[in-house]
């Protein structure tokens, strides 16, 4: 099993170098974008391969066909300063991850790698945006959220190509293993930005009550022990607050939403939606906690509003929208 793990670093690290030697031959920005896309897939395939001694060999052809149809639209030569050494690094990093494969480490250090592959994203996505669209990764799968935040960065004039995590499905989901809102979204956002090359956006939420100090916070999806369990964990919560009377039963939903670059940058901002628990849930749209939480100024919980109603108000709503002054800042 050790040997067939070193095997697919070996091969992947190679189609590394094969992919490097097209980087010599961009004429145009699209070119350029399109040979650092094809560097981060072969990146993740190498993080994968290092890590992971189950991986398909499939899967790693499949990566490298694609890359093989990107270096034969390429062609004439760019004269890029940033560029040539943004490929020296990468080439040194692939050397020296195939070096130390051969000695027998079956866990080499790949940092070099996905710094260098990060910093040829850098370099590729400035002169691109005059060309073609800025695209900007957002860690969902889910097409609502896709859509909510595509309007709101289109209301600000913002032109970008905005797609999901269904996109780079060979991406693994990233663990929250962050203690508060921010530190997961920024974890999912470095994460996806490392893996593609491209500036991605991920944003975590949930609900706090204030007489349990915050809680649910970042446990929200899993406040009954199962993840995704809404009707368990918005039944296990009203058990909670019981004997709680109206007056003690503030609480608000939050959201933390961030943006991180390939080359570390970063950014996060947070929204939040207050109001009062109900005792029951009521209404049928939304998910989650949205039966049981009267937003402030409101009369009907945030179930019984439609989603437009919903998005002008809710806490994702408020923090995507306190991301765009960030957008227009790094990617505008």
């Amino acid at each position: 099993m050790k040997h067939r793990r070193l095997a697919l670093a070996v091969a992947t690290a190679a189609a590394l170098t094969t992919v490097l030697s097209g980087c010599g031959a961009l004429d145009t920005a699209m070119d350029c974008v399109k040979t650092a896309d094809a560097i981060a897939t072969s990146v993740q395939n190498l993080q994968q391969a290092v890590s992971n001694a189950s991986n398909d060999v499939t899967q790693i052809e499949e990566s490298l066909n694609q890359i093989s149809t990107e270096l034969g639209n390429l062609k004439n030569t760019t004269d890029n300063a940033d560029l040539s050494k943004a490929v020296d690094d990468l080439t040194k990093g692939v050397d020296s991850v195939r070096t130390a494969v051969k000695n027998g480490d079956a866990t080499p250090d790949i940092t070099p790698i996905t710094d260098a592959a990060g910093e040829v994203a850098k370099v590729c996505t400035p002169d691109n945006r005059a060309m073609t669209h800025q695209r900007l990764i957002l860690a969902t799968r889910n097409a609502g959220k896709i859509t909510e935040l595509h309007a709101i960065l289109a209301d600000a004039g913002l032109d970008l190509e905005l797609v999901g995590a269904d996109a780079y499905p060979d991406i693994p989901d990233v663990k929250e293993t962050g203690v508060t809102f921010a530190e997961n979204a920024l974890l999912k956002a470095h994460a996806l930005a490392r893996a593609t090359g491209l500036p991605a956006v991920a944003d975590d939420s949930g609900l706090c009550v204030d007489v349990l100090n915050g809680a649910p916070g970042i446990f929200s999806a899993r406040w009954s022990g199962t993840h995704g369990d809404d009707k368990a964990n918005l039944n296990l919560l009203l058990a909670q607050l019981s004997d709680i009377a109206d007056p003690h039963r503030a609480a608000h939903f939050a959201c933390a939403a961030a943006l991180a670059l390939p080359d570390g940058t970063e950014r996060v901002v947070e929204g939040r939606l207050p109001g009062t628990l109900r005792h029951a849930p009521v209404g049928t749209n939304g998910f989650g906690y949205d039966p049981i939480l009267q937003p402030a100024g409101h009369d009907v919980t945030c179930a019984e509003l439609t989603p437009a109603e919903k998005n002008a108000i809710s806490h994702r709503g408020k923090a995507f929208r306190a991301l765009v002054p960030v957008v227009k800042e790094l990617l505008g």
